[in-house]
């Protein structure tokens, strides 16, 4: 891998899922990067697809068309040792720490199975620092009054650090971080998210932070995605996103979030009316049709591209293609 090379990638990711006769396609045509010792946000509502997103980048799911690629090497069918050396370079964090966790286990067994091989093998003395190590790395401060504890015995804030101790035990390059904070008390989340961006600064660990919540996206993101129906529908650095919102979803999303220099109130009088649509249906046109304030003739018929709408920033509309003539319907 260059320095300049993304970590990881998507290219054209198709993925669909089939009950019966019914197909649902999840994703359609996403495309995502992530540089080393990069955080990046992926925002949207519930059934956006940032699951399914997160859980092909593992390999938990295979792509049905396009390409998973790490480190310039396609990953997308690999299997058996190929595809477990590639784990071991990237892991999740996920929403439920307690349901991750295996109740019937002491942190210490939960953190010993993640650990490398040669960890094991280095010596009991070496394997104990090893230990206590990565719970100091997650502010598991002092050690010992952890490891002889089980998930049940922990609160909220410190299981999703054991959680998140066991993923740092291969020393992965990128975590998936889905929706880590919000099962947390809001007090507790805070603390978490700066302890993801210390262990970016100490150890260069690149993120992917899955959330629906645009404002600890800016806070912990230094580049912002936004998904709608399956495929990114704006890209750009977390401040461009969320103070020059292009896209009309990103613009209702910003809207409607609480407003921090307004003592949390947000406008009540934004929202975003009607519903998704149904993704087991063929989508003729832009997916965002049916709840855009702007629609206009050709987002009945095409699904716009990613088009360039500002300094590293980029929107799925329409509206930025200027052979269009703007004609809003309604």
């Amino acid at each position: 891998m260059t320095p300049t090379e993304p970590l990881i990638q998507m290219v054209d990711v198709d993925k669909t899922f089939r009950q019966g006769h019914r197909v649902t396609r999840v994703l359609r045509g996403m495309n995502l990067s992530i540089n080393p010792g990069e955080i990046v946000a992926l925002v949207g509502e519930s059934g956006s697809g940032k699951s399914t997103v997160a859980q092909t980048l593992v390999r938990l799911y295979e792509p049905d068309h396009g390409q998973l690629v790490y480190a310039g090497s396609d990953v997308s069918h690999i299997r058996g040792g190929e595809l477990k050396e590639f784990r071991r370079h990237i892991q999740m964090l996920f929403q439920d720490p307690f349901a991750s966790l295996n109740p019937t286990q002491t942190v210490r067994t939960i953190l010993l199975r993640s650990f490398p091989k040669e960890s094991k093998t280095s010596g009991q003395k070496a394997l104990e620092q090893h230990l206590r190590d990565t719970l100091a790395e997650v502010d598991l401060s002092p050690p010992d009054n952890f490891l002889s504890k089980y998930p049940h015995e922990l609160s909220g804030g410190q299981r999703q650090r054991v959680a998140f101790a066991r993923a740092l035990g291969v020393r992965p390059q990128l975590m998936i971080a889905d929706e880590p904070v919000s099962m947390l008390d809001v007090s507790l989340r805070l603390g978490l998210l700066n302890l993801m961006q210390e262990l970016n600064h100490s150890q260069g660990l690149a993120y992917l932070y899955i959330t629906h919540d645009l404002a600890s996206a800016r806070y912990v993101a230094s580049r912002i995605l936004v998904m709608y129906a399956g495929q990114v529908v704006e890209s750009g650095s977390a401040d461009a996103v969320v103070n020059r919102p292009q896209h009309p979803y990103t613009q209702l999303l910003v809207a409607a979030a609480p407003d921090p220099e307004q003592r949390g109130k947000r406008d009540e009088s934004v929202t975003i009316n009607g519903e998704p649509p149904d993704l087991s249906q063929e989508i003729r046109g832009c997916p965002f049709q049916f709840r855009c304030p702007l629609v206009f003739d050709p987002c009945l018929t095409v699904n716009p591209a990613m088009v360039e709408v500002g300094e590293n920033q980029w929107a799925r509309c329409h509206l930025f293609d200027q052979r269009q003539k703007t004609v809003v319907r309604g």
